[in-house]
Formats: C-alpha cells, structure tokens, sequence
C-alpha cells in the first residue's frame, strides 16, 4: 500500500493559513466588540438618534465625525445631536408644565425656578453635544503615552530582524492599549489591500495625527 506523500510547502502554506485565519477570526472579534456601544454616553446617544434622528449642519458634521472616527465612539452625529435636543426636551417640558400647573394655582414651580432649570439644561446640553471631542482628547492621551513603548518594541526586534512589518507587528501584539488596537487594524488593512506596505499604513496614520 502507497501513503500519500506530504509535499512539504503545502504543509507550510497550510499551517500558515490556519495562523492567519486564528488571528483573523480573533481580530474581527475584537472590531465587533469595538462596534458594540458599551458606555451609557453610547448606548443614550444611540437611542436618542432612533428617537429624534437631528443631523447637525455639514461643517459641525465633519469636525464631529473626524473626532468620533479618531476616538473609535460608539455613535453617530446625527446620535451626538439628537441626544443633545432630547436633553433639552426631557428638562425642559416637565419644567413648562409645573409652570403651567403653578398658574392655576395647582402645585408647581414659579417663574424664577423655571429660569433656573431653563439655564442649567442648557450646559447640560453642550457639554453632551460637544463630548466627542473631549474624549478624542483623552484617546490622544492614552495613545501618546503608547508612543514610547511602541518605539521600544520595533527597536528591540529591528536590532535582530531589520522589518518594519515585522516590527509593527510586534508592538502590536504587545501594546494592550488603544495603539496596540491601531497597529493591529494597520496590520490587516495591509493584508486585505487596503495599504500595499507597511510605510503607506503608518504614513496614513501618521496623517491622521498631523490633520489633529
């Protein structure tokens, strides 16, 4: 009886596909999770967005959607504004009814409270509508203070194997923050062609940095 021989490099092809579809699965898990809206802020912008659907004008639209793409946030403009107006509404239409219910004599609020209530919904409603760019800030913070160590870890492998590639892999899978996450997306948009190299990928990224 003849056993099939195993042509060596087919075995290796192989063994290389089953890794990179492993790391594929585990980061297409991790981009699904990303996607799914976690924090209260998220999950309230997306229901008001459903409710109200208010888009801001384009040039708010844009300047909101660079820092919601740039933070990886869970939500939309339309969602940002629309939970902004809804804030205002939910404040603001109780506020008028116990104005109401005072004038006829029925238990309520008076003018001055009214205008009290009126002048605190109003931050309440920016500080909301502008949040996006306030947590860009913060994910600007926690990539830069990544910066160092990823540097660190394509130093240490570049000293023995001179690819950048190889390199950026490397601080990807050992960067556990926000920038590990970036690299590794970096990574697979060279493999699916989204980048023909590594330098292209880095260099779009870097941009994104200098447009911020």
């Amino acid at each position: 009886m003849v056993k099939n021989k195993i042509n060596p490099e087919e075995e290796q092809e192989k063994r290389i596909k089953e890794i990179i579809s492993h790391e594929y699965k585990e980061y297409r898990e991790e981009e699904r999770q990303a996607s799914i809206p976690q924090t209260m802020y998220e999950k309230t912008a997306r229901t008001a967005g459903k409710i109200l659907g208010v888009e801001p004008d384009a040039g708010t639209k844009k300047k909101m959607q660079d820092a919601i793409d740039f933070a990886h946030i869970r939500a939309s403009p339309k969602d940002v504004a629309s939970l902004a107006i809804l804030i205002v509404f939910l404040i603001c239409f109780p506020t008028v009814i116990l104005m109401i219910m005072k004038a006829i004599g029925i238990f309520g609020i008076d003018m001055g409270q009214a205008a009290f209530v009126f002048a605190v919904s109003v931050p309440i409603a920016y500080y909301m509508y502008v949040f996006p760019f306030h947590l860009k800030k913060k994910y600007e913070m926690e990539t830069g203070n990544e910066i160092v160590s990823a540097v660190l870890y394509m130093v240490v492998y570049m000293r023995n194997t001179p690819s950048l590639e190889g390199a950026t892999d490397f601080a990807a899978r050992n960067l556990t923050g926000p920038l590990g996450f970036e690299l590794r997306k970096l990574m697979w948009d060279v493999r699916i062609g989204t980048y023909l190299t590594i330098q292209e990928a880095l260099l779009s990224y870097a941009k994104r940095w200098q447009r911020n």
